[in-house]
């Protein structure tokens, strides 16, 4: 059997593409990369006017529009497909067309988010026109989907719960986040401090500048920020003695492994968080903001739920900074539950299926 995987641009850097190369690893892994084919979306144009025109018209999110639409057509033909592999829920346009062309492919459609609801909280928080007229073109996208779709994957029990409030369906399979189950390291120097990993992305934007004004200024620990852009931060909090921030880290595993606990006040979103899932990995403690948490079977021993500053001050000030830096419970949960090799052998059951 012959499977197509479409996806918007990997190269760049989020937690999306993230689970985005998860997939089609998956899916080489099991169909053979002879009878795998991918199509990676992008932008063909820089003409602003031109790409919203195509949006709107399209329906098109990372560029898709006609002439990528009738590549795609001409790909499944050529090649005889018999999967299609949409990684985003924003692609449902294109679920429509294939199966009102190629009745007898399938389709399975992962959802990363509940887009439409990412949309709308995005415009909440920064009020930009980009957001604004993505939303209904992502409920559009998302109703298509769910109506075409022959398999429907979420990440979590919240998602599907949100499909089913918004367009009567829930998922066929779920399948959370996972990572690559490397060595971690296991060397810890004395230095305390808390540790936030995020890129420039308006809810780590929000949730850390919450937590750097409302928080820091109450704790005695130092805060470290790691993320690509962060840097902006650098200058705004210049004034904040006990704030370290770098830019973009090719190599995360030294600051995971020495700091004393992993903090993620990220309030807004969908779906997982992969940051949860990576400082797990490396055996932290959590204390988060209850999104950053949804999806994850926490318990007292890994993580704190924190609602308020008030509740994230008492959680860190009342933290034991001399016990060690490696939480095994952490790590247990991880390698219970997120590894790459668990989430293959629920996909399996997925191709099994439809096979």
């Amino acid at each position: 059997m012959k499977i197509l995987h479409i996806c918007e641009n990997i190269r760049i850097k989020s937690g999306g593409s993230v689970v985005i190369k998860r997939n089609l690893k998956v899916i080489k892994d099991f169909f053979g990369e002879e009878n795998t084919i991918q199509y990676e979306l992008s932008r063909k144009s820089s003409n602003k006017i031109k790409n919203l025109w195509d949006d709107i018209t399209e329906l098109g999110f990372y560029g898709l529009n006609k002439q990528s639409k009738e590549e795609i057509l001409n790909i499944i033909q050529q090649n005889k497909i018999n999967i299609v592999f949409l990684d985003s829920s924003n692609l449902g346009v294109l679920a429509k067309i294939i199966k009102q062309r190629y009745k007898q492919v399938k389709v399975v459609t992962f959802f990363h988010n509940i887009e439409f609801i990412f949309f709308k909280e995005e415009f909440k928080i920064t009020y930009s026109f980009k957001y604004l007229y993505k939303a209904p073109l992502s409920y559009l996208n998302e109703k298509f989907s769910c109506k075409y779709s022959d398999i429907v994957i979420t990440l979590n029990n919240r998602d599907s719960n949100m499909l089913y409030k918004y367009y009567k369906r829930t998922a066929d399979k779920i399948i959370p986040v996972s990572l690559i189950n490397d060595k971690i390291a296991n060397y810890y120097n004395s230095e305390k401090y808390l540790l936030f990993v995020g890129s420039n992305f308006p809810p780590n934007i929000k949730g850390i500048s919450f937590f750097i004004e409302k928080v820091l200024p109450h704790i005695k620990i130092k805060l470290v920020i790691a993320g690509s852009g962060m840097e902006t931060l650098k200058e705004k909090y210049k004034a904040h003695k006990n704030l370290e921030v770098f830019g973009y880290v090719e190599d995360l595993t030294t600051l995971y492994a020495n700091a004393n606990l992993v903090v993620l006040p990220i309030f807004a979103g969908s779906g997982m968080k992969i940051k949860t899932a990576e400082a797990l990995k490396y055996g932290k403690y959590i204390i988060a903001a209850p999104e950053a948490l949804t999806g994850y079977p926490y318990n007292k021993d890994i993580a704190i739920c924190c609602k308020d500053a008030k509740s994230f001050i008492s959680a860190i000030n009342n933290f034991d900074f001399n016990q060690s830096k490696f939480n095994q419970e952490s790590r247990n949960l991880f390698l219970q539950k997120y590894t790459h090799e668990i989430a293959y052998q629920t996909f399996c059951e997925v191709f099994k299926s439809i096979k």
